[in-house]
């Protein structure tokens, strides 16, 4: 996360995974790339939290670097998270922007196929986004 997620940031957690081919021959996989949760409250970076960050953080500065985040997360959302720790999935987070707030209703999986049709239209999308075009 490059150390810009903050304590009170919310993130979405996004998960890469291998996971059976469908229809595939017994031990096949797809590689696999979903949102896990969104809209997840950040409690600390670090041994940052939101009450240290208000008080000026550690000393003059708050520490530049981080290994650990802390999220705000129900019991079941946990398991979930130590699930996909163990299957050996990577997790990213994914810092979200303040003024969009909820959930998407629905989030695609993305694998290879969806990358390569979905890829022309997502780049167009956001040119249009940044252009105003």
């Amino acid at each position: 996360v490059s150390g810009m997620i903050r304590p009170n940031d919310h993130v979405d957690v996004i998960g890469t995974f291998e996971f059976p081919k469908k229809g595939g021959e017994k031990g096949e996989t797809d590689l696999v790339s979903l949102t896990v949760l969104q809209d997840v409250l950040v409690l600390a970076t670090g041994r940052e939290t939101a009450k240290t960050a208000a008080q000026g953080g550690f000393g003059v500065t708050a520490p530049s670097g981080y290994s650990t985040v802390t999220l705000q997360v129900l019991p079941r959302e946990a398991e979930i998270l130590a699930f996909a720790e163990q299957i050996k999935g990577r997790l990213y987070l994914s810092l979200r922007n303040r003024n969009e707030p909820g959930n998407a209703k629905t989030i695609p999986q993305i694998d290879y196929t969806e990358i390569k049709t979905a890829l022309e239209g997502l780049n167009r999308e956001r040119q249009f986004m940044t252009n105003g075009r």
